[in-house]
C-alpha cells in the first residue's frame, strides 16, 4: 500500500498541483478546490500510511493532520465537515484497529489506511445540495485521472482491490 501510494499516486498528484497552482485559465480556481479536496484525501492516507506523527492537535479541518489525528483517535462518533460537507457525518471509531491488525504500527497503519480510503468516499448521489455534490463528483473525476495517469493500474504490485479503493462506484452513490 506505501509503495503504491508514494511511488505512483503521489507524484501524478504533485504533478497536477504544481501545473494548477498559478493558472489562470478558466475554471482553475474549480480544480484547485477540488485538489484541496484532494489533498485532504490523500494527504491523510499518506500520514496514515507512513505512521506520521499527527503533531500539535488542530481545528483546521482542510488539514491532513486534523483528520489524521481524528482517524488515530478513533473515539469521535459523529465528526462533520469533510470535504465541507457540514451535513455530513463520520463515525470516526470506524478507524480503531482491531484484530491482528494491533500487532505493530505497521499494522494499524495499513489499516487505518485503507479504512480512511474506503470510507472517506466522495458522494455521487444529489442527496446534498448541488454544489456539495459537483464538488464531490470533481474529486471522484479527478482521482480517477490520477489513478489512471499515475500508471498504477498496470504496476504489477497493486492489486484489484486496492484501485478498487479508490476508483469503485458504491450503491449508495459513493466513489
Amino acid at each position: 500500500m506505501r509503495a503504491f501510494l508514494d511511488d505512483r499516486i503521489d507524484p501524478e498528484f504533485q504533478e497536477w498541483k504544481t501545473t494548477w497552482q498559478d493558472s489562470q485559465e478558466p475554471g482553475a480556481d474549480t480544480v484547485r478546490e477540488t485538489l484541496q479536496d484532494l489533498d485532504l484525501y490523500l494527504g491523510t492516507a499518506f500520514r496514515l500510511v507512513r505512521e506520521s506523527d499527527p503533531g500539535e492537535p488542530t481545528d483546521d479541518e482542510i488539514s491532513p493532520a486534523h483528520w489524521q489525528q481524528s482517524v488515530v483517535d478513533a473515539t469521535d462518533t459523529l465528526k462533520r465537515n469533510l470535504y465541507g460537507d457540514v451535513g455530513r457525518l463520520e463515525d470516526m471509531t470506524l478507524y480503531k484497529p482491531r484484530g491482528h491488525y494491533t500487532n505493530s504500527s505497521l499494522l494499524k497503519g495499513y489499516f487505518q489506511t485503507v479504512v480512511w480510503l474506503s470510507q472517506s468516499q466522495f458522494h455521487l448521489t444529489n442527496e446534498s445540495s448541488s454544489s456539495q455534490w459537483d464538488r464531490e463528483l470533481r474529486a471522484a473525476i479527478l482521482m480517477t485521472l490520477i489513478v489512471r495517469d499515475s500508471g498504477a493500474v498496470l504496476h504489477e504490485g497493486v492489486g484489484r482491490a486496492q484501485f478498487m479503493l479508490v476508483a469503485v462506484k458504491h450503491p449508495d452513490g459513493s466513489i
